[in-house]
C-alpha cells in the first residue's frame, strides 16, 4: 500500500502471471512491485525446481525496467524451496522471518483482516490486540475468517468478545488434534 502511489503493485501466486505484470512494466519502463504469494508452491514443482523459475529468478526471460522492479515472495514453508534457489546470488537478496506478531503490530493486521467488521475505540483496541498478540499474520487471517463464519452461524456480530471466543475455541481444537 506505502508503494502504490508511485509503483505498480500487483500480487499473484502463479509464476507466469508475475512475471506478465513484470514484463509489462518494463515495456512502459513503470516502476513495479510484485508480491508473489505461497512462493513455495510455484518455486518447485514436486521436488525439482523447474528450470523456467530459475531463469525467471535470474532475470533471464524478463525485460529490464529503468525505473526498477522488485520481487517480494512470501512462504509458510521456507523448508519446501530448494537450497539451489535460496543461496545462488541474485535470486533471492534477502530472507526475513517474520514470526508472531506483537502488541500494535498484531493489531494493525488484525484490523487489516476484520476491515470493517469491527468497531475501533481504544477500548475495543486493546481487547482486540489481547487477543492477537503473539499470533502469526496468517493465524490472525484464519481467526478472521472463523470469527466471520462463527459469528454469521450464530446469528451475531463480530466484536472482541466473539473473537475470543473463537481464539479460545481453535486453541482448543488444535490442541486436541
Amino acid at each position: 500500500r506505502e508503494y502504490s502511489s508511485t509503483h505498480c503493485v500487483a500480487v499473484a501466486t502463479e509464476l507466469e502471471a508475475a512475471a506478465n505484470h513484470l514484463s509489462k512494466c518494463a515495456k512502459y519502463n513503470v516502476p513495479t512491485v510484485v508480491i508473489l504469494e505461497d512462493a513455495e508452491s510455484t518455486l518447485s514443482d514436486g521436488n525439482t525446481t523447474q528450470s523456467s523459475v530459475l531463469n525467471f529468478l535470474d532475470g533471464v526471460d524478463q525485460p529490464s525496467n529503468k525505473n526498477g522492479a522488485y520481487i517480494l515472495m512470501t512462504t509458510n514453508h521456507p523448508e519446501r524451496i530448494e537450497d539451489r534457489v535460496l543461496r545462488r546470488p541474485g535470486r533471492i537478496d534477502r530472507i526475513f522471518q517474520v514470526g508472531p506478531l506483537k502488541d500494535n503490530h498484531a493489531l494493525q493486521c488484525a484490523k487489516l483482516y476484520f476491515g470493517d467488521d469491527l468497531k475501533y475505540t481504544k477500548k475495543t483496541n486493546n481487547k482486540i490486540e489481547d487477543v492477537v498478540s503473539g499470533m502469526t499474520g496468517a493465524q490472525i487471517r484464519e481467526l478472521a475468517n472463523s470469527t466471520r463464519a462463527y459469528c454469521a452461524s450464530n446469528q451475531l456480530k463480530i466484536n472482541p468478545k466473539s473473537l475470543k471466543e473463537v481464539a479460545s475455541k481453535l486453541t482448543e481444537d488444535l490442541s486436541d488434534a
